[in-house]
């Protein structure tokens, strides 16, 4: 028989604490707070979101490669009419190819003129811009040149940026330079596309599509190659 509620010889009715360790952070809570934690470390020493790849991994950085051939001609700007391997010899030279009708080479596109500011007046660097196919779905294209589309439209991107002639615009109307890089495994036929290439011709860092805050880890690795500065010192 069960002792009566009023009975001073029964056992206390024991509630334990729910959760069992009221009072105090859960342990899978513990878990969550330092493997944040971690994370957010890992992100701030690699200046890039997590997950996103690190330009100095990629697999011809890796394999110290060559820069691949290139053939390509100005569209506008000042500058050599063409541009070959011998125009980059010595230079560490930052490669970007873009379209004018593509978003992300739209965002991207500014900040790639202020590294061409900030770096432009030094000897041993330069920006090569290649703006890539132009948009054939535009009224009245000229789709039997191509070429002359292409002007046509870099030099009407270019106005909408109010970008100056000491900003030179190549093109690749023969697609031999995107092929060499192609077959380099530099260029997927995606854009926007960025290559660092140091002073001896190799590959350094390699960029493909654009993310906003990209520009600061482009500007940090170019300083890197120009100064030996590397990127937190």
């Amino acid at each position: 028989m069960a002792a009566p509620k009023n009975d001073p010889q029964a056992a206390p009715d024991i509630v334990p604490p729910y959760p069992p360790y009221a009072g105090q952070p859960a342990p899978w809570l513990t878990w969550v707070v330092l493997g944040v934690t971690a994370l957010i470390v890992i992100g701030i020493f690699k200046f890039r979101p997590f997950g996103t790849p690190d330009p100095r991994q990629h697999p011809a950085v890796e394999q110290s490669q060559p820069l691949p051939a290139v053939d390509l001609v100005k569209l506008t700007g000042n500058g050599p009419p063409s541009i070959t391997n011998a125009h980059l010899a010595g230079k560490v030279v930052l490669i970007n190819f873009w379209a004018t009708w593509c978003g992300p080479c739209r965002s991207e596109f500014p900040h790639i003129v202020a590294l061409h500011e900030k770096f432009g007046g030094r000897n041993d660097f330069r920006v090569l811009s290649i703006s890539c196919e132009a948009n054939q779905e535009k009224p009245n294209a000229p789709r039997e040149n191509p070429a002359a589309l292409l002007q046509e439209d870099t030099v009407a991107f270019l106005g909408q940026f109010e970008v100056g002639d000491d900003f030179p615009v190549y093109g690749d109307p023969q697609w031999n330079t995107r092929i060499s890089f192609m077959k380099a495994g530099l260029f997927e036929n995606s854009l926007p596309a960025s290559i660092l290439i140091d002073r001896q011709g190799v590959v350094r860092s390699v960029w493909p599509g654009y993310r906003p805050g990209m520009e600061e880890e482009m500007e940090a690795l170019i300083v890197e190659l120009l100064d030996g500065v590397k990127p937190g010192e």
